[in-house]
């Protein structure tokens, strides 16, 4: 799964730095496990009659569904935590400037 280079939209240079998103496995191992063990609680507290083998195979296999989706989101966070990003509601319909794009303009 690629990301983008650049925003579409403001053209934003996503990675900050060579080897800036390795940062966001961590994010990921931790949404990881905060929802594995999130489920596996529901599972445990609501479906009690469920054995615990096939609690935990359903569990793997909606984590598993659902990593592209927490790939995207880790580096989102990273990006907002670390990336100094910041969202601009003006640059929402594209650049102000569609000349000098905003993402040069505040490059520093």
């Amino acid at each position: 799964m690629e990301t983008h280079a650049h925003c579409p939209v403001c053209h934003l240079r996503f990675e900050r730095e060579p080897g800036f998103f390795w940062g966001s496995m961590y994010i990921s191992f931790g949404l990881t496990v905060g929802i594995f063990l999130a489920v596996l609680i529901a599972k445990s507290l609501f479906f009690n009659e469920i054995e615990w083998y096939l609690q935990y195979a359903i569990t793997i296999g909606l984590l598993l569904v659902f990593s592209p989706v927490l790939f995207r989101v880790s580096r989102v966070i990273m990006l907002y935590a670390f990336g100094g990003v910041k969202y601009n509601p003006a640059l929402q319909n594209g650049p102000i400037d569609p000349v000098t794009p905003p993402a040069v303009l505040s490059a520093n």
